[in-house]
């Protein structure tokens, strides 16, 4: 049974880092100071199969009611299984606690239409190339737009 909760320990947060590096750096070849990013105060979740991590993502805070979500990473074994929606949900919940009002991420352009699925839309912003991938941004609203 997969469950979903806050990295616990060093070691689980090691293990999240692992498993982003294994997606976006091995499957995906993005440069490893692309998928470093350093940020010691994200609130990073971790889906856990037993003891073994086996997708995370994390919450960003960027001030003025506003958070990233990023690093949205699942092993290849578990794609598929709605562990992502999953993350994606309690990321929301936690952002909600915290007083967020609108989540911002920058996906693959693949990916859009997940993530639309989740309540997200593609703003305004311009679309830029890491690598071989095109990223765009999207963002979601959780108390209105307008409050």
């Amino acid at each position: 049974m997969i469950s979903i909760g806050e990295a616990q320990t060093r070691t689980e947060i090691d293990a999240a880092i692992a498993l982003q590096l294994r997606v976006f750096c091995d499957e995906q070849g993005i440069a490893k100071d692309e998928c470093l990013e350093g940020n010691d105060t994200a609130l990073i979740l971790v889906a856990r199969d037993g003891n073994d991590v086996v997708a995370t993502a994390r919450l960003r805070d960027l001030g003025s009611q506003v958070a990233e979500v990023a690093r949205i990473a699942v092993l290849p074994a578990y794609r598929g299984r709605g562990i992502a929606a999953r993350l994606l949900a309690a990321l929301d919940a936690a952002a909600e606690t915290h007083g967020v009002r609108r989540l911002v991420m920058h996906p693959h352009a693949h990916l859009e239409g997940f993530y639309a699925s989740l309540g997200y839309s593609v703003t305004d912003d311009a679309a830029y190339r890491i690598g071989d991938h095109l990223i765009i941004t999207m963002d979601k609203y959780l108390a209105g737009p307008n409050t």
